[in-house]
């Protein structure tokens, strides 16, 4: 009611709004936003699954961290708030936790298509993206889909960087420190503007 209440009294712009969840979910969503006015919206498949993150630095894909929500959604409570959200963050020389439930094979995929995006998209630095392997079940039992194929999320290209975000857990196992980490994503910043600074 207060979600209603608030987007009854917000003069929308055009704009296209994407929407996931169940059916339920989504129906009462595109309900209130038929009744805001607003007509052109993207609805989303739901998949079930267990999330992971790829950050990847300059080209190369870290260690994947493995994102368990302790309630249903890994949504802005769950993100924000302290012991909301197990990280399980991979030792140095995995890739992914032993104790993520996932098979190697379903995070060297992650960390594939990561690299290809960043590749794709002329990004540079440091960028994190998600992704959400289908499973059923809840941790540490989980059931891997007949297709677990990692599903593209998004590609984030300004990745949280304080030193308990996703992309420095990732650096840490691979011995990147915190400092270390901000010092070579500078570095690599200078080194792009000396490259695009025209010569006279």
């Amino acid at each position: 009611d207060a979600l209603k209440k608030h987007i009854m009294n917000v003069d929308f712009p055009p704009m296209k709004i994407a929407l996931c969840g169940d059916g339920r979910v989504a129906h009462g969503s595109l309900e209130l936003l038929r009744n805001a006015g607003i007509r052109e919206v993207t609805r989303e498949e739901y998949i079930e699954g267990t999330e992971i993150t790829v950050a990847v630095l300059e080209g190369k894909a870290l260690p994947v961290v493995t994102i368990l929500p302790k309630g249903e959604f890994f949504d802005l409570k769950a993100k924000y708030t302290k012991g909301e959200t197990i990280y399980l963050h991979p030792q140095p020389g995995e890739v992914i936790s032993s104790q993520s439930g996932l098979p190697i094979s379903v995070a060297q995929e992650a960390q594939r298509q990561a690299t290809i995006a960043f590749n794709e998209l002329g990004m540079s630095g440091v960028v994190r993206a998600d992704f959400i392997v289908p499973t059923s079940g809840s941790h540490p039992n989980v059931t891997l889909a007949e297709d677990s194929t990692p599903r593209f999320l998004e590609i984030n290209a300004i990745p949280g960087m304080t030193s308990t975000s996703l992309t420095p857990m990732a650096a840490k196992s691979v011995g990147i420190d915190f400092p270390d980490l901000v010092e070579q994503i500078l570095f690599l910043a200078h080194l792009k503007a000396i490259k695009n600074t025209p010569t006279t």
